[in-house]
């Protein structure tokens, strides 16, 4: 049964929280690890604005980029036929 992600987007900030806890502890560890969480922001946030304005298809390239969304997002993921076409491009 797909209901879609809008159910488990509270999850997300949990999991943000989960995984600042070992990141501060490697960045006190090592300094050079800060530059490693650095890229990882800026890219995810690159990747991001690069999906404006179409933000509900948008697929990160973890998953197979725009080109792969049409496999990923399907039914309520996609909310419902509002961005098929532009899930489609």
């Amino acid at each position: 049964m797909n209901i879609g992600v809008r159910h488990v987007l509270p999850i997300y900030a949990f999991l943000a929280v989960l995984i600042g806890g070992p990141a501060m502890a490697l960045i006190n560890r090592q300094r050079r690890w800060i530059y490693v969480f650095v890229a990882l922001i800026l890219f995810q946030m690159v990747t991001s604005l690069r999906a404006f304005p179409t933000y509900i298809p948008y697929v990160n390239e973890a998953w197979g980029g725009q080109k792969n969304a049409w496999w990923l997002l399907s039914d309520s993921n996609a909310d419902w036929a509002q961005q098929l076409k532009a899930t489609k491009q």
